[in-house]
């Protein structure tokens, strides 16, 4: 009997410590499709006329919204001023969709991929919209490759954001100057280390 307690204790330690590797394995997973460059019509521009070797990306300083609730969580930042485009991949669980139709009181549970989901860029009192996207879903995770143009690196610190860039999520109604959004990700700091990346390859 006790050789048998000891087996099934020493089984339900195992399955935890697999169930919580998974689990971080999982805050860390992000869908191939959603971590590439999406070669837009800024970017082949800007590489067929030899720009685009100022590429760059960061390591998130704070990769979430919120620390209460992270809602939102982002990674795999690129940055081409020359081509005056941002692209950036956000993360979002499928608990921060009921979440949503909570706070909300929507009838269901909406859709990682709902059309009423709008993302902006922000730069100070500068707002761009998200100009192409792509979307991913894995296990309980939601993904969206966003893409954003026609962006002034130059004025990024317009305002008293000291060079900070936000992407803004709303669901429903989106009132860019005056309205709250659901979620708000600093995705890029001026005064932060960045890292080169080779569009060439």
């Amino acid at each position: 009997m006790g050789k048998t307690l000891r087996i099934v204790t020493i089984v339900c330690v195992l399955l935890c410590c697999a169930v919580l590797v998974l689990r971080v394995a999982l805050l860390s997973y992000y869908p191939k499709d959603v971590k590439k460059t999406v070669m837009t019509a800024a970017l082949e521009s800007a590489l067929a006329e030899g720009r685009g070797d100022d590429a760059f990306t960061q390591k998130p300083e704070i990769p979430y919204d919120s620390a209460k609730k992270g809602h939102f969580f982002f990674d795999h930042l690129l940055c081409v001023p020359s081509a005056e485009e941002l692209q950036v991949t956000l993360r979002y669980n499928n608990s921060t969709l009921t979440d949503i139709a909570e706070d909300m009181d929507l009838p269901d549970v909406p859709a990682g991929d709902d059309e009423r989901f709008s993302f902006w860029l922000r730069s100070g009192n500068r707002v761009y919209p998200m100009s192409e996207s792509i979307f991913d879903k894995a296990f309980m995770y939601n993904y969206v490759r966003a893409v954003f143009d026609g962006v002034d690196f130059t004025h990024a610190d317009d305002g008293n954001t000291s060079g900070y860039l936000y992407v803004d999520i709303y669901f429903g109604e989106a009132d860019t100057e005056k309205g709250v959004p659901y979620g708000s990700l600093l995705v890029y700091i001026t005064e932060a280390p960045v890292k080169e990346v080779d569009l060439s390859k």
